[in-house]
């Protein structure tokens, strides 16, 4: 059971963490792209 929880936990950070880094390298997703235009 502490082993599925472990999984899922580390699921859960990896996927903030490629949030993260695709709001960071993404234009689209960035709102500050729009607001300069």
């Amino acid at each position: 059971m502490n082993d599925i929880k472990e999984q899922i936990r580390l699921l859960i950070w990896a996927t903030e963490k490629a949030v993260k880094y695709f709001m960071k390298s993404s234009k689209f997703v960035n709102p500050y792209y729009f607001l300069d235009g």
